[in-house]
This record gives structure tokens, sequence and C-alpha cells, in this order.
């Protein structure tokens, strides 16, 4: 979610494909304010 919306949608292996947010948050590659 970004500011209440949904950004990626899958199962934990399809956004892990994708690479993008959900990725980098699981990852630690994206930093949390």
């Amino acid at each position: 979610m970004d500011h209440g919306r949904i950004i990626e949608r899958g199962n934990h292996k399809e956004l892990m494909k994708q690479r993008g947010t959900y990725y980098r948050l699981y990852t630690g590659g994206l930093e949390l304010d």
C-alpha cells in the first residue's frame, strides 16, 4: 500500500518475482519513515 492505495498484487512468490515495493520491503531494501 502507498498512501492507502494498493500498489502491487499477488502471492509472496509472485511479488518477489516482480522485485517491486514488496520485494524491497521483504529484503530490507526499503527505508520506512
